[in-house]
């Protein structure tokens, strides 16, 4: 059976799919987005998040064959599901890139936010 791909925020903590890294991107992507002293600038966002309506998906790197396919699969999965999601739906892409020493660096793609 393949690996999930494709997740809702309340599943994004607590599941071995995600890696450690896309859990610290989420976090900071949730404080962002439900900031109240630097309001998010797009409404649709905010409000897609608040209802549960984003979908996210985390790529290690782009320059992998198999996270290439993951991230196509996330995709495929969102285009056959997001009617059904909601209106402010969107998919947002985490990419983690080595960026030196081993440290990685965290960095939200979000399709239809921003």
């Amino acid at each position: 059976m393949a690996s999930k791909m494709l997740f809702r925020a309340n599943e994004i903590l607590e599941s071995t799919h995600v890696p450690f890294w896309g859990k610290d991107a989420f976090q900071y992507f949730q404080s962002d987005i439900l900031s109240e002293e630097n309001p998010f600038p797009c409404i649709l966002g905010v409000e897609g998040f608040k209802k549960d309506l984003l979908r996210f998906s985390f790529v290690t790197t782009p320059y992998n064959y198999q996270d290439i396919r993951n991230a196509a699969s996330a995709l495929r999965e969102y285009i056959d599901t997001f009617k059904t999601i909601g209106r402010y739906t969107s998919l947002c892409y985490s990419l983690s890139l080595n960026i030196k020493n081993d440290q990685w660096k965290s960095t939200k793609r979000c399709f239809g936010i921003r």
